[in-house]
């Protein structure tokens, strides 16, 4: 993942410190720097640019001087001098993420303190470790998220602000969904329309010429383009959520023609 340093005569440091007090009871700038220059000179290189923040390091977003490094290490394709990874990042993911536009910049990141040098084939290692780890924790957070979603809507509960086609919130907790028959009949005729051969804009025009308005408002062509494509190997089946108690069906503002299923 991580490339050659092309420029191996200059360098870039970076220093970051969360607060005031952390700068000067903590691991202060200065030292940072200081300790930044002496790994410098022992490589021979020349330090073309010397950037530093005090901020939170949770993430990148209004972190000017790290922005300004990491776009000079990557227009010098030198490497980015930070003492410690924390310093750069808190995050691995964050951190992998700066390697690989390192990377890709032609330029490296060197952490002082864990000895990680991209130049190195070690540090190449390393940090090819770190974006495995990091890859690895986006697919796990992607599948956790997949599984809440699909336990939620088993359930029968809002899983964003606009439910999907054929189903509505209920107006008394604003969290469950209950089928609309509205919408659930004009998806049937929909996929009918579609297996009799018809063109999606013809079966726009029949649709809209007879509904067309739902609660969501006025009925569009992408929307039935949309139901088209969802629903054409399906076969008209439609997935069956819990129904709202008979006590919860009165409370609900269902406007004529519609009804809870």
């Amino acid at each position: 993942m991580a490339g050659k340093v092309l420029n191996e005569k200059q360098c870039v440091l970076y220093a970051r410190v969360s607060t005031e007090g952390q700068s000067k009871d903590g691991v202060s700038l200065a030292m940072q720097i200081e300790r930044g220059k002496s790994w410098a000179h022992s490589q021979e290189r020349e330090v073309s640019g010397i950037y530093q923040d005090i901020r939170s390091g949770k993430t990148i977003e209004g972190r000017i001087g790290f922005i300004c490094a990491l776009n000079k290490a990557i227009e010098s394709h030198c490497p980015l001098v930070v003492y410690s990874i924390s310093r750069a990042s808190r995050s691995v993911r964050d951190f992998a993420d700066i390697a690989i536009k390192l990377a890709k910049g032609g330029s490296g990141i060197v952490s002082l303190t864990e000895n990680i040098d991209c130049s190195s084939a070690c540090g190449e290692m390393i940090v090819n470790v770190l974006v495995a780890l990091s890859q690895f924790e986006r697919k796990l957070t992607g599948e956790r998220t997949r599984d809440a979603l699909a336990q939620l809507k088993s359930k029968g509960m809002r899983t964003s602000r606009f439910p999907e086609f054929g189903w509505r919130i209920n107006s008394q907790n604003g969290k469950r969904l209950y089928l609309d028959a509205q919408e659930i009949n004009l998806i049937k005729r929909i996929v009918a329309l579609d297996k009799e051969g018809k063109k999606p804009v013809e079966i726009f025009e029949e649709i809209r010429r007879d509904t067309p308005r739902t609660w969501r408002g006025r009925l569009k062509y992408t929307t039935v383009h949309s139901l088209i494509a969802r629903w054409k190997d399906r076969s008209g089946e439609i997935p069956a959520l819990p129904c709202p108690d008979k006590s919860q069906q009165s409370s609900l503002s269902s406007p004529k023609g519609q009804e809870a299923i």
